[in-house]
């Protein structure tokens, strides 16, 4: 065992206690946490290195309750922990996940003055990961949300961790058969009053968001202190005594949140302001008309105008407007989707996928479109996934103001600089395939991007991602690069396609811990046969 391992805390400390094969695989490093119930435990990987927690369960009702295990291994998000390994014996049950680097909100909050805008960044995250959660089959509610269950690394990416008390939701159940949580974060139900289900969470995400704002987790000393009325409404309909008054789920509170600046408000003084002077306007011309022999030149003013004519299509299919009909700057809020492929605008993911096939038979249904700027996108304040393909668009500029984008695909524009994509902080998936972009390096700013196609574009190296370390997906198709010197700092690197190596080495990915799959071209068949034969991956050839 490691000197560093804290031996005032483990007193007595027993191998034989533990579960066989935990510390054959694990070397323990340090004692971060112990009580009679539970022993947390900072672990490193004998074989494979890196950093990892272990909890190790030690209360014989703790043990039979806790399936923290059981729904580590079935979740996959950027925002929670991997699941590692798990060990059982007849007295104690570890539970060995991913190490994540950080401090506990807490202490984040503490040690930084948070802006409003910093705060409703940090729950807007934490909403995006509970909506994953509350959207499995069943839904899996977390039932122990407070600010030392949050981790905040340095970049401001939040990870929620312990599913120590976690469950599956159960319809059939009347109320939860054990009580547990955090006072003041817990809801009633929590304490037997009924079952939990997805609006236990949401009680806890309006207390954090009130701790957040005033420092005090006291419901009654949390209201008068919120000066927004927006942000207070906010914490007020989450944490609603009866869960049917509370947001029935946790993109309501994201969509709220997302206006809680007063946005949506202010357009709609700004409309009302509009619609009075039209009416003044209207009633001084019938006025002057009536009296004069001279017909005024009033006239309703007209709606929102658009640069770029698809642009304005793809508005007007989300929307469902027909042409003839004015777009108002408040029917613009509720677009959050956008899809353009060559000279076809979609209403929806499904039929873009639809344009995307007819691309790859090159059947001729496409022809390439026009959009040259994305200014009209300004206009698009709450837009989250953006799809504009075909094109010939090179200035992403204009995007910097549309913090929500989550997806965003530009394949087949000649754009050359990716960098304005840096100020997205909730950017998770970008598609540059058959673009002129060489550098992404830049977006390592980005805390969740997981997600980059890059194919057919100027990459000549793994350093074009460096610093990208949340990557979980990353294609490199028909493309040529150098050499994979760097892929091993992508630890958490689970598929990649990849089409030519000029050094023909393809150990460097066998130093992926976490590579599931690797998509390589026929032609790389011989080199993976020699260089990959003991990859715990699987091989995919195209």
């Amino acid at each position: 065992m490691n000197e560093s391992f804290d031996q005032s805390v483990c007193d007595g400390y027993d191998d034989s206690q533990y579960p066989k094969g935990f510390f054959v695989d694990f070397e323990a490093m340090e004692c971060l946490a112990h009580s009679d119930a539970v022993e947390t435990l900072r672990v490193r990987d004998r074989r494979a290195g890196g950093c990892f927690l272990a909890k190790c369960y030690l209360d014989e009702n703790l043990l039979c309750r806790t399936n923290e295990g059981e729904l580590l291994k079935r979740l996959s998000h950027p925002g929670l922990p991997r699941f590692a390994a798990e060990y059982r014996s007849d007295g104690m049950l570890c539970v060995v996940r991913e190490y994540v680097e950080g401090m506990p909100l807490d202490r984040y909050a503490a040690e930084n003055q948070l802006t409003q805008e910093q705060i409703t960044a940090i729950i807007l995250q934490l909403c995006d990961i509970l909506s994953y959660l509350h959207g499995q089959m069943p839904p899996v509610i977390h039932r122990d949300i407070k600010p030392q269950n949050i981790i905040v690394d340095p970049k401001g990416k939040i990870t929620l961790i312990d599913f120590g008390i976690s469950r599956v939701y159960d319809e059939t159940a009347r109320k939860d058969t054990v009580c547990f949580g955090t006072m003041d974060f817990a809801p009633p139900e929590q304490y037997g009053f009924s079952q939990t289900d997805c609006r236990a969470d949401i009680f806890s995400l309006g207390v954090l968001l009130g701790w957040l704002l005033t420092g005090d987790s006291h419901l009654k000393i949390i209201m008068p202190k919120i000066l927004n009325p927006r942000l207070q409404r906010i914490v007020r309909k989450c944490t609603d005594f009866a869960p049917e008054r509370r947001y029935a789920s946790v993109e309501k509170v994201k969509a709220d949140l997302c206006n809680a600046d007063g946005h949506r408000q202010k357009c709609a003084l700004r409309l009302a302001c509009g619609v009075l002077i039209c009416a003044v306007c209207l009633c001084a011309g019938f006025i002057v008309g009536r009296y004069t022999d001279f017909t005024p030149a009033f006239s309703v003013l007209p709606g929102i105008s658009f640069e770029e004519p698809l642009i304005e299509q793809a508005v007007r299919m989300v929307l469902d407007l027909p042409g003839n009909e004015p777009i108002e700057e408040r029917d613009l809020l509720n677009v959050t989707e956008l899809y353009v492929f060559g000279d076809r605008a979609a209403e929806n993911r499904e039929v873009f996928e639809e344009l995307v096939k007819h691309m790859e038979l090159n059947d001729g249904v496409l022809q390439n479109g026009r959009i040259r700027a994305l200014t009209d996108l300004k206009k698009l304040k709450n837009l989250r996934i953006l799809c504009i393909c075909l094109q010939a668009i090179s200035d992403l500029s204009p995007l910097t103001e549309l913090t929500f984008l989550e997806d965003i695909d530009f394949r087949h524009n000649p754009i050359q600089d990716a960098s304005p994509l840096a100020s997205l902080p909730f950017l998770q998936k970008l598609t540059l395939y058959d673009t002129k972009v060489s550098d992404l390096s830049g977006l390592s700013v980005c805390p969740l991007l997981e997600f980059i196609d890059a194919g057919q574009s100027r990459v000549i190296s793994m350093k074009a991602f460096a610093g990208i370390q949340s990557l979980r997906y990353l294609s490199i198709r028909r493309i040529t690069v150098d050499n994979l010197a760097g892929i091993e700092g992508f630890s958490y690197l689970e598929q990649i396609g990849l089409s030519d190596v000029l050094s023909k080495d393809l150990v460097p990915l066998l130093s992926l811990p976490r590579l599931r799959e690797a998509y390589l071209d026929e032609g790389l068949r011989e080199e993976a046969e020699n260089d990959l034969s003991l990859a715990a991956f699987r091989i995919i050839y195209f």
